[in-house]
């Protein structure tokens, strides 16, 4: 069974909705809180806890799927490999937890990246909050779907408003 064939009305739904909003949060490095969000090493990552509020009108934050109930010394994270340089966030919103960008090792048809939940573990970030989201670069990114940890029979679409927002319709284009 070919994931590429499997989803591709979904890439086409999710090409160029709604921007990410990693690149416009600088990643800081050396802060004396090692659970705050900053530069860590040995893989070069940002990851941890926001210290202050993330604001944007409406976003997609979430495009993935998880079995994940309890953490073990590693978290995969995978991605169909439908491009090149598949950019990828992490994020858990009841704890400011953030974790980006990533560079991922090629397996056969997956992207697939493994981290130390050291920081997640001690911050106590509960595993089903995580929320994840990809995409291939372009002028109208194209979102592609986040394995974490083990896929479930469904995959979250996870949206974001600072205020109260009404969806009227949903379609495909």
């Amino acid at each position: 069974m070919k994931f590429k064939l499997l989803f591709p009305s979904v890439w086409l739904l999710a090409a160029g909705f709604f921007a990410s909003s990693a690149a416009a949060n600088p990643c800081p490095s050396n802060l004396s809180d090692p659970l705050a969000y900053q530069r860590h090493h040995n893989p070069d990552r940002c990851e941890g806890i926001r210290r202050q509020n993330i604001s944007s009108s409406f976003s997609w934050v979430s495009f993935a799927t998880s079995n994940l109930r309890r953490y073990g010394s590693t978290l995969r994270l995978k991605l169909p490999e439908v491009g090149e340089n598949p950019t990828l966030t992490v994020r858990a919103y009841s704890r400011r937890y953030q974790l980006d960008p990533l560079e991922f090792q090629p397996r056969g048809d997956w992207y697939e990246f493994s981290l130390q939940t050291d920081i997640l573990q001690q911050a106590h970030v509960a595993p089903e909050s995580l929320r994840a989201i990809a995409s291939l670069p372009g002028s109208q990114p194209i979102y592609v779907p986040v394995v974490i940890d083990s896929p479930s029979p469904r995959y979250n679409f996870v949206f974001y408003s600072p205020s109260r927002a009404i969806v009227r319709s949903f379609e495909q284009k």
